[in-house]
């Protein structure tokens, strides 16, 4: 996303202006957020599977901690979810908060067309200060 600004309190609005943008957060966030039916769902829900038949273990130590580990996961589940309704609120649907900003643009940086299929998630090192962080 290429708005000139890093405050995202001051992003307000942008599902106007980049609506594919704001699709593809949406489900990211939705997944990320482990909601139905998306990969952050299907993992999750296999790990609770493992957690509730974890209390037939025969060691006490053990019978205590399986719990202890799914009110975890339960607990960093919701808090991601929260983290990401907040972030996407906040950027896409709040309203416009700044004033005189650049307007912004969908388009890669232009040494990151060099790199059709990058293996990993790391930009290329001439583009790493151009990634909002």
């Amino acid at each position: 996303m290429a708005t000139g600004e890093r405050d995202m309190e001051r992003l307000g609005g942008l599902i106007h202006r980049m609506p594919a943008t704001a699709l593809v957060m949406l489900v990211g966030a939705a997944a990320i957020s482990a909601l139905p039916p998306l990969n952050g769902f299907a993992s999750e829900w296999l790990t609770f599977q493992a957690i509730l038949g974890g209390t037939q273990l025969p060691q006490w130590l053990l019978k205590f901690a399986v719990p202890v580990v799914g009110a975890l996961l339960a607990l960093s589940a919701a808090f991601a979810a929260v983290c990401f309704v907040k972030a996407y609120g906040i950027t896409f649907l709040a309203g416009h908060a700044a004033t005189g900003r650049r307007s912004p643009s969908t388009s890669m940086p232009s040494c990151w067309r060099r790199w059709p299929s990058l293996p990993s998630c790391a930009p290329p090192p001439a583009c790493s200060d151009r990634v909002i962080a």
